[in-house]
């Protein structure tokens, strides 16, 4: 559903001054500079009513505060429209794929600006040509009303120099990291976002969007206005100025690949933001795994036995067969299903992923691939996962930790024992190998989906006098198999000239 935009009077995007705190304290560099980040302003392109975007695979996302899906969703370029309802209430509106992935990726973009730029978007505005249209006053006063934390722009595209800080949210508290701590890959990745940036600009530029644009942005109406009458100098070199930012604008949407490199950008700083979050995973590196509650009793522990979860499992122990590829809303998505019937309804487990830097098809064979994989192994790794979210010790957001060895102990596999040469043993704790294959099960879990497809379930809300026989209700929902946080890696040093390694040994998920 991207488009190009359209300019109509109104400005294309807003920079907002990022602010932190239930005080609302702007978030500042070392240098004391403040950092912002972007957002697409409202009607950026033709509307579509609600019926088209949920046919098109978009969902509401809620604006009351904290509404950070919308801010990472907004900063990392991903997909996103914004408009006024029939309550002339925003809404924004945002692929149920999208809104998943920042969920796993909480990051958001964040830019300093230049003190001369920004000290030139915040000049008093030209609020006595104003009288000159008919019906911009009003909308005008409220767009371009001078707040310090907002500076409405005439262009669409973010400031080249987005993502020079990455504030991620996965860890207890938010971390902020410059480019500058990133590798050098992504280094050169931020400057060529830069780059593409610029060259999609030309021949405009970033500018703020002044009082002057609706008066600029029909051709007939400027000339008239501009020969209409005497006029200030001051106020006619503005106008001259502001309608050739609209004539570039407008210029650089003529390229017929527009589109594309603007995908192309969304990909690149997506795949930034994904970068910054891998390290702050890397600073979890050999961490302290926090206490984790033990759920078994006398090796019993409670467990859903609602036909949903049942499906992974069977998934699993299928080893690879029953798997079936899907259309996807997406031309980028892929998908593949195991589906378990039973006559309260379907479950499907699916594998997910996304056409980004790799050809199709080998995406398609590493998807089936891991369907191969798949085993009791990984039965077992989901079930203990279920049954501690179950009964572990959760923090206020719902999630809880596991860790390998607990999963390894709960499987009853014991750790090695080490001997010295005068025959005293010990516990040496549980072998690496086992370890990373509990890692490899839980990584094939980041892609996994379940989507239940009119399920019937019972309805407590629903009045009834036959206990014996209480009142259903058919459902259909889809969700990731677990919602993923921090990950703890122990380090592994280099051993017989083998280079070091980061195990993942502990993961705080939630469902």
């Amino acid at each position: 559903m991207i488009e190009k935009p359209e300019y109509t009077g109104i400005p294309h995007s807003v920079l907002i001054r990022y602010v932190s705190g239930k005080n609302e304290i702007p978030l500042w560099t070392e240098g004391k500079t403040a950092l912002w980040t972007w957002v697409p302003s409202l009607y950026t392109r033709s509307p579509k009513s609600e019926d088209q975007l949920i046919a098109s695979g978009y969902q509401r996302l809620s604006l009351a505060p904290p509404n950070v899906d919308a801010i990472y969703l907004a900063s990392q370029l991903y997909d996103i429209v914004m408009a006024y309802n029939e309550n002339n209430h925003v809404e924004m509106w945002a692929q149920t794929s999208d809104i998943e992935r920042v969920k796993n990726n909480p990051v958001t973009l964040l830019f300093p600006l230049d003190p001369i730029a920004q000290q030139q978007w915040t000049q008093p505005k030209y609020w006595q040509v104003l009288s000159l249209t008919e019906d911009n006053q009003a909308k005008q006063e409220t767009l371009s009303a001078s707040r310090e934390n907002m500076i409405p722009m005439l262009q669409y595209l973010p400031l080249p120099n987005i993502g020079e800080y990455g504030l991620v949210f996965s860890t207890k508290e938010p971390t902020l990291y410059h480019i500058s701590q990133m590798p050098d890959q992504m280094q050169k990745l931020w400057l060529n976002i830069g780059k593409k940036l610029r060259d999609l600009a030309a021949p405009g530029g970033w500018h703020n969007h002044n009082d002057l644009g609706p008066l600029c942005k029909d051709e007939k109406f400027f000339h008239n206005l501009m020969n209409s009458g005497p006029i200030e100098d001051a106020l006619r070199t503005k106008l001259t100025e502001t309608h050739q930012h609209i004539t570039d604008l407008r210029k650089s949407w003529q390229k017929d690949n527009w589109l594309s490199q603007w995908k192309e950008i969304s990909n690149m700083v997506q795949e930034l933001a994904e970068a910054y979050q891998k390290q702050a995973q890397q600073s979890m590196i050999n961490k302290p795994v926090p206490n984790i509650a033990h759920i078994f009793n006398m090796d019993v522990a409670e467990i859903y036995t609602a036909s949903p979860f049942q499906a992974y499992p069977a998934a699993a122990i299928a080893r690879g067969t029953g798997w079936q590829e899907e259309p996807a809303e997406k031309e980028t998505d892929l998908i593949i299903s195991y589906a378990r019937r039973k006559p309260s309804g379907t479950t499907y487990v699916q594998i997910r992923e996304e056409i980004k830097d790799k050809a199709r098809e080998a995406i398609l064979a590493n998807m089936w691939e891991q369907t191969k994989k798949l085993s009791d192994l990984d039965a077992d790794v989901y079930l203990a996962m279920v049954a501690q979210m179950l009964k572990g010790i959760k923090d206020e957001e719902g999630n809880t930790w596991i860790s390998a060895q607990q999963i390894l102990d709960y499987r009853g596999i014991l750790p090695k024992t080490n001997k010295d040469e005068t025959g005293h043993t010990w516990d040496g704790g549980h072998r690496w190998k086992d370890i990373e294959e509990i890692a490899t099960c839980i990584k094939r879990m980041e892609n996994t989906w379940i989507k239940i497809q009119e399920q019937q379930i019972i309805d407590d809300d629903a009045p009834t006098k036959n206990k014996r026989k209480r009142p259903r209700k058919t459902i259909s929902r889809e969700s990731r198999l677990f919602m993923f946080g921090d990950v703890i890696y122990h380090n592994q040093l280099p051993l017989d000239d083998k280079p070091g390694r980061s195990i993942p040994i502990a993961w705080q998920y939630r469902q």
